[in-house]
C-alpha cells in the first residue's frame, strides 16, 4: 500500500486534513482530462465565474469562498459514499 504524498513526504498523518483526504478519495484515480471536465462543469466555481459572467470575466479570480464550498461539498458527498 502506497502512502499518499502528504504522509510520505510531508509527515502528515491520516486525519490531519479531512477535506483534502475526502477530495483525494473521491478524485484521486482520475486523470487530468477527467478532472478538468469535472472542475469546469456547470455549477462549479470555474463555470460560475468564467462562463456565467461571459466576456466580463476576463482574468477574474475565483473567490476562495466558492472554492471552499465546492471542496466541502465533495467532502460531504465522499463521507456518505461506500468505501
Amino acid at each position: 500500500h502506497l502512502e499518499p504524498f502528504y504522509q510520505r513526504e510531508l509527515g502528515y498523518r491520516q486525519g490531519d486534513f479531512p477535506v483534502a483526504e475526502a477530495v483525494v478519495k473521491a478524485y484521486g484515480a482520475l486523470d487530468g482530462v477527467r478532472l478538468s471536465m469535472l472542475t469546469h462543469a456547470e455549477g462549479t466555481p470555474w463555470h460560475e465565474i468564467y462562463v456565467g459572467k461571459g466576456e466580463n470575466a476576463g482574468d477574474a479570480p475565483i473567490p476562495g469562498a466558492l472554492i471552499r464550498e465546492q471542496f466541502l461539498d465533495v467532502a460531504r458527498r465522499s463521507s456518505h459514499a461506500p468505501a
